[in-house]
C-alpha cells in the first residue's frame, strides 16, 4: 500500500500532466488552421475544459491530503497542421 507522501507525489505529477494538457489543448484551439479544423478546434476547446475540471478535482485532492498543489507545468507540444496535433495528443 502506498504511503500518504507516495500518493501525494503520484497525484502531484497527474496534476502537473495535466496543467501541461490544459495549455497544449487551449493552444491547438486558437491554432489550428485550415478548413478540417473547425470541429477540431471545437474538440481541442472542450479537451482543454475538461482537462481544467481534472486539474481543479486533484488539487482539492492533494490538499485535503494535506499538500500544496503543484503549478508545474508538465511537457507541452506545440506547432504543425491537425494531424501532428492529434499526434501529440495521443502521446501526451
Amino acid at each position: 500500500m502506498a504511503t500518504r507522501d507516495e500518493v501525494l507525489t503520484m497525484l502531484q505529477e497527474d496534476l502537473s500532466d495535466e496543467l501541461g494538457s490544459i495549455i497544449q489543448y487551449m493552444w491547438q484551439h486558437i491554432s489550428a488552421k485550415g478548413l478540417e479544423s473547425a470541429e477540431m478546434r471545437n474538440r481541442f476547446r472542450a479537451a482543454s475544459m475538461d482537462e481544467m475540471r481534472h486539474a481543479e478535482q486533484l488539487s482539492e485532492r492533494i490538499d485535503a491530503l494535506g499538500g500544496n498543489p503543484t503549478i508545474k507545468v508538465g511537457e507541452i507540444q506545440s506547432g504543425g497542421d491537425i494531424q501532428k496535433m492529434l499526434r501529440d495528443n495521443i502521446e501526451h
